[in-house]
């Protein structure tokens, strides 16, 4: 499954990764009961991707509606 090219440049948290020689990029996500959590990604992790992991680590039905 191919994906289509960037039209952004990188995240600074990418461009940071590269600088430091670190292959792993972590994102921080903060959820309503103020609580966090930090989730590794890709370079080529998406949205939608990123949306459905936390839907599956909340155990959540679905990610419809969150974003």
């Amino acid at each position: 499954c191919s994906k289509e090219p960037r039209k952004l440049p990188p995240h600074q948290a990418e461009v940071e990764a590269i600088q430091q020689n670190s292959t792993q990029i972590f994102y921080k996500v903060h959820f309503p009961n103020d609580t966090n959590s930090l989730l590794e990604v890709t370079s080529t992790t998406t949205n939608k991707e990123l949306r459905c992991r936390i839907a599956s680590f909340l155990r959540l039905s679905s990610a419809d509606g969150y974003g």
